[in-house]
């Protein structure tokens, strides 16, 4: 990676909004700024726009940036200036604010690398995450917070996006920093010792404090292990999976706990067959969580290929699954055609908790009166 050109990049979400953002970092940002905008301080009594000054303050401007080459089309701008070092990447570093256009936004990324190689400055579009490698590279990040970026960048879970928070937050890497330097210092004591050997009056680290250090060392390792959950648990969603048989009244439930008409539902037996997989939010005591919310195929025995490759993302959906939400509609209610549940869910989700749900509990008999339900079932 060359960390010696001056890079650009569009810096705010893809598609269209009411504000974009297009950022710089590297030794000609405000060298090439000047060439292509005219700011002026946001303050009240400041009306004069003026030129970049080699080394701007660090602040907000409004700014007019010339689109084109005879500079009869401006585009107003707010320029945020960010001398380095003190900058994300290190670097001087300016970001453009400006309407979320994506063409418009590309247009001024164009306009910028070719005026700043007109200038004879090396200017180019950044490469994935090169803003955050020049921010490592300068010191500014360690290489645990700079992997929680990328790991903020990529989170799909609200479970993912905490992980990466932690990772950005440096406290693993301030502690293995912590770790390191005493485990440096005991082994230079050692090395010392060694080294004086032939004094018999000089003892660098008696045998008693290094095993002492040793064992600190050990047990703040294993206090911290203890009380820490592995990446791999903050990722994984609880997957919490409706199963029963056919026409059981799971699509409905689906879509009502979505809020939204996800899954088709019909009264003809067999229509869901593929599994439906949505993240959903529920709050609990301690606040939001999300979950995975999954809609089975109705569990039954027949033989088609067709069906035992339903049966079989079915199967390994229970298996990912924490909870189970087991649909069983009232009595009389289950299509003749169906030969019923062929698994029992307990068979494939031995560490899942299961919950019986009694459905369809607004159906009533002919004289108007809801069925009755067991009382092991809630209903739904």
């Amino acid at each position: 990676m060359d960390t010696d050109a001056t890079i650009i990049a569009i810096a705010s979400p893809p598609g269209r909004s009411a504000r974009g953002v297009v950022r710089l970092s590297g030794p000609a940002v405000f060298e090439t700024l000047a060439r292509l905008m005219t700011v002026r301080p946001l303050d009240a009594g400041v009306e004069a726009n003026a030129s970049i000054p080699d080394a701007p303050s660090r602040g907000m401007f409004a700014g007019r940036f010339m689109l084109d080459a005879g500079r009869e089309l401006e585009l107003p701008v707010l320029a945020l200036f960010m001398p380095g070092p003190r900058s994300y990447t290190g670097e001087n570093s300016a970001e453009l604010q400006m309407p979320g256009n994506p063409h418009l936004m590309q247009r001024v990324m164009d306009r910028i690398i070719a005026e700043g190689r007109q200038a004879g400055h090396d200017v180019r579009a950044a490469e994935p995450g090169e803003f955050t490698a020049r921010a490592y590279f300068h010191g500014r990040l360690s290489l645990t917070e700079a992997e929680g970026v990328a790991a903020t960048i990529a989170a799909r879970s609200d479970a993912e996006l905490r992980a990466g928070q932690m990772l950005t937050a440096g406290r693993l890497g301030r502690l293995a920093s912590e770790l390191a330097d005493d485990l440096a210092g005991s082994l230079a004591l050692v090395e010392a010792g060694i080294d004086f050997t032939d004094e018999e009056d000089v003892v660098a680290i008696a045998p008693g404090e290094l095993a002492r250090r040793l064992d600190n060392l050990v047990e703040r390792i294993d206090t911290h292990l203890s009380r820490s959950v592995g990446m791999e648990t903050l990722r994984a969603v609880p997957w919490v999976v409706l199963i029963g048989p056919p026409n059981a009244g799971k699509s409905t439930l689906f879509n009502a706990l979505l809020g939204r008409e996800r899954a088709v539902v019909s009264h003809v037996a067999g229509t869901t067959r593929d599994v439906l997989a949505e993240p959903l939010t529920i709050d609990t005591r301690t606040g939001p969580a999300e979950v995975m919310l999954a809609d089975l195929a109705g569990l039954d025995d027949a033989d088609d290929p067709l069906n035992q490759r339903m049966q079989a993302a079915a199967k390994d959906a229970l298996q990912r699954a924490e909870l189970v939400l087991e649909c069983q509609p009232p009595a009389g209610e289950q299509p003749v055609e169906s030969p019923g549940v062929a698994v029992p869910p307990h068979a494939e989700t031995p560490h899942a908790e299961t919950i019986v749900l009694r459905t369809k509990a607004d159906v009533t008999d002919d004289g108007g009166e809801a069925r009755p339900m067991p009382k092991h079932a809630l209903p739904v």
